[in-house]
């Protein structure tokens, strides 16, 4: 599952800087976890998605309902 801190922060106008800031999580780790070298813990999601005003369910990509019917008919 992707996670979508860029475009989300993109979306807000909020810059890498501020969004360090806000959340206390270093730069260079926020960029990880925007190109996916590293995935941010929860608590670290929290803190994002409270400094972007959204849920953390938000910051994650949807998946397509053609994949969800298709992994579902699997299970049966």
């Amino acid at each position: 599952m992707k996670i979508l801190i860029w475009k989300v922060r993109r979306e807000r106008h909020i810059s890498m800087t501020e969004l360090a800031e806000t959340t206390g999580i270093g730069r260079s780790t926020l960029y990880d976890y925007e190109n996916e070298v590293s995935s941010p813990t929860l608590d670290a999601l929290e803190k994002i998605a409270e400094a972007l005003g959204v849920q953390i369910e938000t910051l994650y990509e949807k998946e397509p309902n053609c994949i969800k019917k298709a992994k579902n008919s699997k299970k049966g």
